[in-house]
């Protein structure tokens, strides 16, 4: 925890390159999903710096691990504004199967995954 609230404090530290490549590869998982979102801010990084399909390939990677990844997976698929975007199919059918995974696992992250949904 103390890691990722590290992460939050200081978005800068990753640069604007290595925040797109971490979308563009997929690799986010603990304090980097972290800075990766909290740079997503510092750096202004938009729809213009990252194709929307490497977007979804990141957020679908995600949904399939919605324990740890559905509110980050929500909070990206909105930074990017894709709400209105042909891809938001695609988004509503990975976020049904990443609730319906949580449903029969995890009750206390599904509570997490809705307040998220419902934030943005």
């Amino acid at each position: 925890l103390a890691e990722e609230l590290e992460a939050w404090a200081s978005p800068g530290r990753l640069k604007k390159a290595e925040v797109i490549s971490c979308i563009e590869s997929c690799c986010l998982r603990g304090p980097l999903l972290a800075q990766v979102l909290s740079s997503l801010r510092h750096w202004e990084i938009s729809a213009k710096d990252l194709a929307s399909a490497a977007v979804m390939k990141c957020i679908r990677s995600l949904f399939k691990r919605p324990r740890t990844g559905f509110t980050a997976a929500v909070a990206i698929f909105c930074h990017f504004a894709l709400g209105q975007a042909p891809e938001k199919r695609v988004f509503e059918v990975a976020a049904l199967e990443a609730l319906s995974v949580l449903l029969g696992s995890d009750r206390r992250a599904l509570e997490l995954a809705l307040q998220a949904l419902t934030a943005e």
